[in-house]
């Protein structure tokens, strides 16, 4: 796993969850580990990019919206 508690992570899917729609990815992202956007206690942000926009050099991205991201998850050792 990458240290992103330092900056952002997200979760990526390969097609359109809502709609079942494969030409689409969707992006969940927000600061911190992703452990928060998987639980979701998060409101991240949601990125829905169309792939043939991408392959064509065209703005891919067809619609987004930003969330709160009211939490952050950072790394922290157990002190023993």
């Amino acid at each position: 796993m990458v240290r992103s508690d330092q900056g952002a992570s997200g979760v990526m899917f390969t097609l359109d969850t809502e709609s079942g729609c494969e030409d689409v990815v969707f992006i969940n992202s927000s600061y911190g580990l992703g452990e928060t956007i998987v639980q979701g206690s998060v409101n991240p942000d949601e990125f829905y990019v169309f792939k043939k926009a991408v392959s064509n050099g065209k703005f891919p991205i067809i619609r987004k919206n930003l969330g709160e991201k009211s939490e952050k998850m950072i790394f922290a050792r157990e002190e023993s």
